[in-house]
């Protein structure tokens, strides 16, 4: 396995991971990623990298700069040993950033709600970290209020330090010493503060010598006089040293009380560490989360090697897709050299190693078996140590596939065969081909030779595969192609590079009948795929611009279609208006009609006539508003409670409160509706769209009123002044009417009743009107009126 990982440049990939992280934890983590064979912990690992990458992609951060290692220095049995402020302050930094972490509120969404578990399994210790808020500063030093008696000590170390300068100062300031003292300065000796005496005059002033300049011109003297004061600021610079000591241990012996908690939050940060590290790497190539099967198998679409990405740019990588291990069970890549074999051999490897290891990987869709042994011979260094060929080296590795190798296995194999004699090398090479596939194991192996090409073509468990040559420019296109084998084109490349003419004419006469006729058919297998390629080319093209332009009509149609809905409802909405104003003229000269019948005599039948056509009308429009309504309804299969839906008997949008078995409760405009299951619908987009919006205030549900079909029995003017009141009451008893509603109400709110009033005087000489009240307290009361309709 480690042969593997190696050859198939995991280890590189590790180190592109390990360079994103902050800590040495981080690291010895991605040291130890490697393939596993518990499903369940690889996608779970697959999962918080997937989502921490998204967490990023979504401009938010994780920052662990501060992460420091202190499993060590927590895990120290000493227990008499106190650590050190540089200890501390690295405890503090992974204290702190635990506590960051967790406040952290972009964690919340759901998209990346595994990541927020892993790091709300953090522990705070709001204690300890208030203790080392108060005893630290922000440059890390203690400060000097970290207690109450530190802080009296360094207050009284700073006034003795001024006592002591004054009166040294005085000493200098003195003219009996002008000629004394060989400089105006106080300087430091031996930790004492002290004067500079010339060393002839050193008994002239009465103190302590404390040693001479290098030119012996000059003593340090400390005066007798600051003698006391310079005493007493060493014994004040001892207590500060032990009581600095004491907040040491005191923190000390609080780090040792959470010791476990500190260091089960390291094991997560770690674990963060490491999660920050490969979701940067992957951050901004273009990756999936791989599914793994229990089967032995594998399948890559659009898959690259990742290395590729740190040295080409994107537009020149080509991606490639294939599949093993169900329909066969080995695969022979051919083609020319230089022409991508080897890369495409070991991306297959090295993305199922990464997919195993919990990674994600370079491809738009992977699929990849829980393979148990990675077998690779892919390097063609001799070995020096064993002194033994080439040969003998990929002998030496193919010897412990094939003792070692199973069904759980993926073999690759670069160049299998070679470096012998041909004809040996072929028929070693189909030998081992052939005992690999009876293991059941999965094979992908490069080769030249057409032995190998011949037997994949005639064996049901191999399939050719090669990677495309384009002979016009003479150049590899590094497309890999399933079920073609491929070309060496040596002769045509070496014609490309100035081979003399005379050389490739003997190289081709050289060349046996058999290699001749392959050669020739796999070139013309390779211009008859270049030609169809390019027919399929454009034939999707061709599909591709038709279906746009069936897009663009279909759109054009369905826009067509809206304009027409649009223009029969407007028709229709002027239709029911004049109808309104017409049954209403009708009602009063009928009324006239019938109240003076007995002065005069009538046709009774002429009346019926009339009330016939009306109803007749009515029932058109009726119908008509019904049919445009069906064309844009569309059906709820699984009602839900708190679902916003269409009431389609009331034309209102309402909250669904309840779902009974064969009744649906329904709360809108402040009012509960129980409606049949087969009335409601989904919101039409024009509800949502054009209509008038009221919300109540109770659900704060959004209510739409289209007027264009029946209307709700109940009005909510609250909020509007009488003025703009007016012509929505004289609209809505217009249509109520139409609808032939007997009640309708109207809610105004009670205030401070100016509006009801006038509402009222507005209606006493509204003919339409059988009567009009306001309803119990229960119903409303002074706030709503009821209108009774003729």
């Amino acid at each position: 396995m480690q042969n593997a990982i190696q050859e198939l440049e995991f280890t590189k990939v590790k180190s592109l991971i390990k360079a994103n992280c902050c800590s040495p934890l981080g690291k010895e983590l991605v040291d130890k990623i490697r393939p596993q064979k518990d499903l369940a912990k690889i996608r779970d690992r697959q999962i918080l990298i997937f989502e921490t990458r998204e967490f990023f992609n979504s401009s938010n951060t994780l920052q662990l700069n501060d992460l420091k290692d202190t499993r060590e220095l927590i895990s120290q049995q000493k227990k008499h040993k106190i650590f050190s402020k540089e200890e501390l302050l690295m405890l503090a930094d992974n204290i702190f950033l635990t506590q960051q972490l967790k406040r952290n509120s972009t964690l919340k969404d759901e998209r990346w709600q595994n990541l927020s578990k892993l790091i709300k399994s953090l522990t705070a210790s709001p204690s300890l970290a208030e203790k080392f808020r108060k005893t630290f500063d922000a440059e890390g030093e203690i400060k000097q209020d970290a207690t109450k008696k530190l802080k009296l000590i360094i207050q009284s170390h700073k006034q003795t330090k001024n006592n002591l300068y004054s009166s040294l100062e005085k000493i200098l300031n003195k003219k009996q010493y002008a000629k004394v003292l060989a400089d105006k300065i106080i300087t430091k000796r031996e930790g004492r503060y002290v004067i500079t005496v010339k060393s002839e005059k050193k008994n002239v002033i009465k103190g302590i010598e404390h040693g001479r300049s290098q030119t012996g011109k000059s003593v340090y003297i400390e005066p007798l006089a600051v003698l006391d004061l310079n005493n007493k600021l060493h014994s004040l610079q001892d207590s500060k040293k032990e009581e600095i000591y004491q907040i040491l241990t005191d923190l000390t012996l609080m780090v040792r009380e959470k010791r476990h908690t500190l260091l089960d939050n390291l094991e997560i940060l770690q674990k963060v560490d490491f999660l920050n590290a490969a979701a940067t790497y992957f951050q901004h190539l273009p990756v999936s989360k791989p599914s793994l099967r229990s089967d032995f198998s594998l399948s890559l679409e659009k898959a690259v090697h990742p290395l590729l990405y740190k040295t080409l740019p994107r537009k020149k990588i080509i991606p490639f897709s294939l599949n093993l291990g169900k329909d066969f069970r080995a695969l022979i890549i051919s083609g020319v050299n230089t022409g991508g074999k080897t890369v495409t051999l070991k991306a297959v490897g090295l993305l199922s190693i990464m997919a195993l290891s919990g990674l994600l990987v370079t491809a738009k869709k992977a699929v990849i078996g829980s393979f148990h042994s990675f077998y690779t011979d892919i390097n063609d260094e001799q070995s020096l140590e064993d002194a033994i060929s080439t040969f003998s080296s990929h002998v030496k590795k193919i010897n412990n596939i094939l003792h070692k190798a199973d069904e759980r296995s993926l073999i690759l194999v670069d160049e299998l065969g070679t470096g012998t004699n041909p004809e040996e090398g072929s028929a070693l090479a189909q030998a081992i081909l052939e005992n690999l596939i009876s293991l059941k194991s999965k094979v992908i192996v490069t080769t030249h030779l057409n032995k190998l090409k011949v037997f994949a073509s005639e064996h049901d468990q191999c399939e050719n595969a090669s990677m495309r040559f384009d002979e016009k420019e003479m150049k590899p296109t590094y497309k890999l192609d399933i079920g073609f084998p491929g070309n060496s084109f040596a002769l045509d490349i070496a014609r490309e590079y100035k081979i003399p003419d005379s050389v490739l004419e003997r190289a081709h006469a050289l060349l046996d009948t058999k290699t001749l006729k392959l050669s020739y058919l796999l070139k013309k297998t390779e211009q008859q795929r270049n030609r169809l390629a390019r027919k399929i080319y454009n034939y999707d093209l061709k599909q591709k611009l038709l279906e746009d332009k069936i897009q663009t009509i279909e759109k054009k149609e369905k826009d067509w279609d809206q304009v027409e809905k649009n223009r029969r409802k407007q028709m229709l909405e002027r239709e029911q208006e004049e109808f309104a104003h017409l049954k209403l003229k009708l009602d009063k000269k009928l009324k006239k009609l019938k109240s003076t019948q007995r002065e005069k005599i009538i046709e009774l039948d002429e009346i019926r006539e009339l009330e016939e056509e009306i109803e007749t009308q009515q029932k058109d429009i009726s119908q008509s508003k019904e049919k445009i309504l069906e064309e844009e309804l569309e059906s709820i299969d699984n009602p839900q409670k708190n679902d916003i839906i269409y009431i389609k008997s009331m034309d209102t949008i309402g909250k669904i409160d309840k779902i009974s078995s064969n009744k649906i409760i329904v709360k809108s405009d402040g009012l509960n509706f129980s409606v049949a299951a087969d009335d409601i619908y989904k919101v039409p987009q024009n509800k949502i769209a054009n209509n008038s919006q009221e919300k109540t205030k109770e659900d704060n549900v959004s209510v739409f009123t289209d007027f264009d079909r029946e209307i709700p029995f109940e009005i909510n003017i609250m909020g509007l002044t009488f003025e703009e009141a007016k012509p929505v009451i004289e609209k809505y008893i217009d249509r109520a009417i139409v609808m032939d509603y007997k009640k309708i109400r109207i809610l105004h709110g009670k205030g401070t009743g100016r509006l009801r009033r006038k509402i009222w005087n507005y209606l006493k000489d509204d003919e339409r009107l059988e009567n009009f009240y306001s309803p119990s307290p229960a119903e409303g009361g002074t706030g709503v009126t009821i209108l009774v309709l003729k």
